[in-house]
């Protein structure tokens, strides 16, 4: 259906199952349908569980993620009292402040800053990959995206991967403002901003 996360409320209802203090507030970190949907094809194609993007959006429009939709879900299940949201692009500036309101006092500033985790495909790395699978449709596109990234890594300063054209990009930004508006207009939604 389009859905983002449509197993969210009922893991959360699960999830509160086990917790012994209620109500609990949940927050939730948005970004941009395009760079989004990106981020997560790269993370598939790193695994070698995905190749091209058309196939992982299996028609899926990549400028359609509901982030209030999925807000409004979160805040349907009993036992939240409140949402936090912010945005991805923000989090850099606004990272003290959600630590801050996570942990217990004084705890914040003890936290050192994480290495990247999921780190993605670079374009070039992604060129590469593709080229290397139609010539060998037996390789291993897993160990095919160890080797693209060894190769083309983002930390060397290669380009990051962007499967969108303008246009598309250019809706996304548009739907994601719309659906940020929307957000900060939810009852229960506290929405940070830097």
């Amino acid at each position: 259906r389009g859905q983002i996360y449509p197993q969210a409320a009922p893991r959360l209802r699960k999830l509160l199952t086990l917790l012994p203090n209620r109500p609990v507030d949940a927050v939730l970190s948005i970004r941009d349908p395009a760079s989004f949907l990106t981020s997560a094809f790269s993370l598939q194609l790193n695994r070698g569980m995905e190749l091209e993007l058309d196939g992982y959006l299996n028609g899926r429009d990549p400028t359609a993620v509901d982030w209030t939709d999925l807000a409004a879900r979160i805040l349907s299940v009993p036992g939240i009292r409140r949402l936090t949201v912010w945005r991805y692009e923000d989090y850099r500036a606004l990272r003290p402040r959600i630590l801050s309101q996570l942990l217990p006092p004084g705890i914040a500033p003890l936290i050192p800053d994480p290495r990247p985790v999921n780190v993605g495909m670079s374009r070039q790395g992604y060129d590469w990959l593709i080229g290397r699978a139609m010539q060998d449709a037996e390789a291993d596109l897993r160990e095919l995206a160890g080797q693209a990234r060894t190769r083309f890594p983002r930390s060397a300063g290669h380009d990051p991967l962007v499967l969108l054209g303008p246009a598309q990009r250019r809706l996304s930004a548009r739907r994601y403002a719309q659906d940020v508006a929307r957000l900060r207009e939810l009852p229960g939604v506290i929405f940070l901003d830097p």
